[in-house]
Order: structure tokens, then sequence, then C-alpha cells
């Protein structure tokens, strides 16, 4: 049962997948658009991307082909044909020189611009329609260094004038972008306009929109995934555009701000999951760490502590006292045999305590000389032994000794 309840464990510890993504993509996106009289929205964007590439691809899509027809409801604010852009007009591609750094103001500088041509040279770009707005493919290689590219476009008739006031749905990327971005700020100005300025944002949660004044809006999001769809809504006076020719007859703004409320409510309901699950895996990491300790402890315990030993007496790092080899061999073997003997007569013989004379080629006799050292009681007994009961007169040969068994 213990092992059953320690593979679970084990297991549980792999549970978790860890994965470190290194993104290379976009550092910054820098967008700044301006609404026209007629309803336009010039824009101008730098976008600074690393790694190895041969050219960036943007996709801009300014109508959505499979919009519903606007007729006035409620839904028909939620997304309708009515913010469809009429068409683009692509005035600049480019790039922008490298510096140490980019800053919003990078927007300012001359761009060094490309020429388009269908044969993918440095330099050039190539522009396709498709069934939702157009796709720019500029070149312009990298081996790893970082490069800004440059577009400067307008999207045409894309303001809305309602009864009571105007108002612009743009969206900045579909889902087919395909590189991450590290930084993505946007700047949206409506010239003249004096109150009543509205303005969201949808995509990320992680996103940020500000009014930063009546004329200006200021959106943020960090660490923008690929994939990622965001736009935004913004509701400005309809003197602003006094020009343009896309009009309802409907009063536009309680069904706005009701879209908006609804949708603001499912966000907050997203980020309320996306804590909940945040501080959830949270808390179950925090279980696997106990988890993993208690397991190595328990190793530990069972396999790698050091035990105790059962002799509680004193260490001593050497024999505590001059013993012979006789006494030496049976602490370490229980037993004395023959080796022991043999050792104890050698030291005796090294002490000069018995001497030896050889008697032919395979016997000595060994002689007893008292009083040269003081005797242990084991060399005692050994030369009562050797000398008095094999022995005689402090003499005795090994012939003796062996004959004695």
């Amino acid at each position: 049962m213990k092992k059953r309840y320690l593979l679970l464990l084990l297991l549980s510890l792999f549970w978790f997948p860890f994965s470190i993504d290194a993104k290379e993509g976009i550092t910054n996106f820098f967008i700044d658009a301006t609404v026209q009289e007629n309803g336009d929205i010039k824009v101008k964007e730098v976008v600074v991307l690393n790694g190895e590439f041969n050219g960036f691809e943007r996709i801009i899509d300014y109508r959505n082909s499979n919009a519903p027809i606007f007729n006035g409801s409620q839904e028909s604010f939620e997304g309708s044909d009515i913010y469809n852009g009429s068409g683009i007009i692509v005035e600049a591609i480019g790039e922008i020189p490298l510096y140490p750094e980019y800053h919003f103001d990078i927007l300012q500088k001359e761009p060094t611009l490309f020429t388009e041509n269908e044969d993918a040279a440095v330099g050039y770009y190539d522009l396709y329609e498709n069934l939702n707005g157009v796709t720019i493919r500029s070149f312009m290689p990298s081996n790893g260094e970082s490069r800004a590219f440059y577009f400067e476009y307008t999207l045409q008739n894309m303001a809305i004038v309602h009864q009571d006031v105007a108002e612009i749905g743009w969206n900045f990327f579909s889902n087919e972008l395909s590189e991450y971005i590290e930084h993505l700020e946007i700047y949206i100005h409506i010239p003249g306009n004096q109150n009543g300025l509205y303005a969201w944002a949808h995509g990320p949660l992680n996103g940020n929109i500000e009014v930063v004044d009546q004329e200006t809006i200021k959106i943020t999001v960090d660490d923008l995934n690929a994939y990622t769809a965001i736009d935004t809504r913004f509701v400005f006076n309809k003197e602003v555009v006094p020009t343009s020719t896309k009009t309802t007859d409907v009063e536009a703004l309680p069904s706005i701000l009701e879209v908006e409320r609804l949708r603001a409510e499912e966000a907050n309901r997203e980020r309320l999951k996306a804590r909940i699950l945040y501080y959830g895996l949270m808390g179950l990491n925090g279980v696997w760490l106990v988890g993993l300790g208690a397991l190595i402890f328990y190793m530990y315990c069972k396999y790698d502590k050091e035990y105790k030993s059962d002799f509680m007496g004193k260490y001593f790092r050497d024999f505590p006292k001059p013993y012979g080899p006789e006494i030496v061999g049976y602490l370490f073997r229980k037993q004395v045999n023959t080796n022991e003997l043999s050792a104890a007569i050698l030291n005796l013989i090294a002490d000069k305590v018995v001497k030896f004379n050889k008697l032919g080629k395979k016997d000595y006799e060994l002689i007893y000389e008292p009083a040269k050292r003081d005797l242990k009681e084991s060399d005692q007994t050994l030369i009562a032994w050797l000398f008095g009961n094999i022995g005689s007169d402090n003499r005795v040969t090994l012939s003796a000794i062996k004959k004695s068994g």
C-alpha cells in the first residue's frame, strides 16, 4: 500500500508542464492615426522587427465581407456592414533608419521609401488585394539585427454619422498577424472634437485604453501574442466629420453604450476566470513544491539518512591502551588464532623479552629473558604457556610449539 501511495505522489509531481518560450518577432509596433473631415483615417505605422527574416507582411483589413446588413437594431451596433471602410490608399512603404532605441517619435523620422515591384527584390514591396482588405509584403532581409518598417496609408469612408453622434469601428489586427508583439502603442487623433468622446478597445485582457483629452485616444498593449485580434470603437462629435458620406437616421449612442456595457461585463468575467485560474495554478504549484519536499525528505530518511550506532561508549581515534596484537586481533575477529599467536611472539622478540637461536633449517629456539620490560597480563599468560607448559628453563623450540597443537 505504501508503494502505491509513493507511486501516485511521484506521478503527481510530473503533472505540471513547464515550457520556456524564447519569443522573436515585433519589439515595437507604433500606430499614429488621424480622423479626417470626410470620415477617412490617415494612418502612419512603424513596425520594429527583430530576428532573422526576409521582410515583413502587413495585412490590413478595413472591411468584413461577412458582416450583416445594418438595420438600426442594437445587434447592428455589435458589428455590421456599416463599420466597413470603402477602400484604402497606400501612400508610402519604406524603412526608418536604425537607431539605438525606438520610441513613438520615430514616426516623425523620414523613411527610406520602397518601390512597388513583384519580383520580391530588396527595397521593394508587393501589394495584393483580398476579400477584406490588402496584404503588403515589404522585402528587407535581416540576419539578426532590428529593422523598422514604415507604412503610410489612408482608410476611406470609416466614420459613421448618426443622428446624435459620429463613430468609428476600426480593426487594427485580425487573427492573421503571425508575430508576437512586445509593445503596441496607438494614438488616435480626432481634431476639433470638443466634448463627448467615448472610447473602447477589444482584444487581450491586459490592454489599456485612455482618453488623453477630448481630441486624443491612447491604446497600449504589452506582450500581445501572435494571431490575436484587436480593435477599437470611439464615439465623438459628428461636427468633426462634416463631409462624411456614410450616415444613418438613428439615435445611436444609447445602443452603443449598452453594447459596450455588455462587452465590458463579459471582459470582466473573463478577467475573473483568468485570476481564478492564475491563483489556482499558483496554489497547485505550492502543493507541488510541498509534495516534492516531502518526497525528498522521505527518500532521505529511508535511503540516505546516517543511522546512529548502537554503541554509546566513548569514541577513540586510536587504541586507548598499548594492547598487543593478540588483543587487537580478538577485538576485530572475536577470536585468537595462529596469526595472533605468531604476532604476539614476534612482538616479544622485538621488545627483547625473547631472544632466538637458529637450530636448523626449519627450527628455532626461543629464550625468555626476564626483566626486560613490564609484562602485560596477556604477555604473562603467553610466556607461562610457552616456557612453563611447553618448554622449560626459559627455553622452548618452535618444533615443540607446533607439536603442542
